[in-house]
């Protein structure tokens, strides 16, 4: 993306290379580079240019300005939702509104400034008396910094944190911001943005949609043997077990969001619904363009019977295994083998 040769129109080529440097060998047909947008946003969701605990506002960060980052951040979300990977989904309704409608049509929350300018702030809201709220606009510099340092009657105190909200969320970040919109224009994404507002606020603040057992298996298209064959038996077994597989990780994920309270027992959850996906297609949400082709699920049979399932994000196919007897067999393969696959190497 560096490269003066780098054009955003052209058909983005993603390698990975494993832990010894060796490339995967495989050419990139969609698969790769929607695992690559998939990770490269969830990094920028939790990097130094965003703040905020899920929903993020953008932060105010020199050296990040001086090395163009926020402009490069820009592009990925772009390059991201052009060539058919995921929207970000963790901007603040402020940023987004800053980016859609402007400053001047923004309004601000507490949530959208820094957690110290936030205690002060809360604290300041407390005060009943003149005296107090004009001391503690002359000692504390978050105030003074936003220009709001003298008070003159209690009416005054709502509009002095207005003010002050709307100076370190928004007056404070302009720079970073018109980094953000230039990397955002690429393609001419920004353009799109700024007329289409309500087409885009899904993908750049909601939470991910939440997969379904359902809406999982229909986003697949099964490729059935001849009805009445052997093969066929094998297909309809393994296909009963899948779907037991696809319940029972749909069931795992609701108990351990209800009872995981600590990261250790974060880090050894089972498979969940969107682990299943990403092993698939190399995404974790269905991306906003749809997929080049419908994702179809095939078989393991003869001499490419094997325990564990396969798949080739690029052509879309995940192909099961037939040959388990038992549901506990086969469980047990697909839990070792999705959940050893998380992603690719380096790319």
């Amino acid at each position: 993306m560096r490269r003066k040769t780098f054009n955003p129109l052209h058909k983005i080529s993603v390698k990975f290379s494993d832990y010894e440097g060796n490339a995967e060998g495989a050419i990139d047909a969609g698969g790769p580079s929607r695992e690559m947008f998939r990770l490269v946003l969830e990094y920028l969701k939790n990097s130094e240019l965003f703040t905020g605990k899920n929903k993020k506002h953008i932060t105010l960060n020199n050296r990040c300005i001086q090395d163009n980052l926020y402009v490069e951040a820009g592009k990925i979300i772009a390059l991201s939702l052009v060539h058919g990977g995921p929207g970000p989904h963790f901007f603040s309704q402020t940023l987004f509104s800053l980016l859609a409608y402007g400053h001047e049509n923004t309004v601000p929350t507490l949530d959208d400034v820094d957690e110290d300018i936030r205690t002060a702030i809360v604290k300041l809201q407390e005060l009943e008396i003149l005296s107090d709220l004009q001391e503690m606009l002359i000692s504390e510099n978050i105030f003074s910094i936003a220009g709001c340092q003298f008070i003159s009657n209690m009416n005054e105190k709502h509009t002095i944190i207005t003010d002050t909200i709307k100076f370190y969320a928004i007056k404070r970040i302009e720079n970073p911001l018109n980094q953000l919109i230039e990397g955002l224009s690429i393609c001419g994404l920004y353009e799109q943005i700024r007329l289409y507002p309500h087409l885009f606020e899904n993908l750049f603040c909601q939470e991910k949609s939440r997969l379904t057992a359902d809406s999982l298996e229909c986003t697949f298209v099964m490729q059935y043997s001849e009805v009445g064959s052997n093969k066929r038996l094998l297909e309809n077994r393994a296909m009963s077990y899948f779907r037991d597989f696809l319940a029972d990780c749909e069931e795992d994920e609701t108990i351990q969001n209800e009872e995981c309270q600590d990261r250790e027992l974060d880090e050894q959850r089972s498979v969940t619904l969107t682990d299943v996906l990403i092993f698939a297609t190399g995404a974790d949400v269905l991306p906003p363009l749809g997929f080049p082709v419908k994702p179809t699920i095939q078989f393991l049979h003869g001499e490419d019977s094997r325990s564990f399932p396969m798949a080739n994000t690029c052509g879309l196919e995940f192909k099961l295994p037939t040959c388990h007897s038992t549901y506990e067999q086969f469980k047990e393969n697909m839990n070792f083998a999705i959940g050893n696959c998380k992603s690719f190497g380096f790319a």
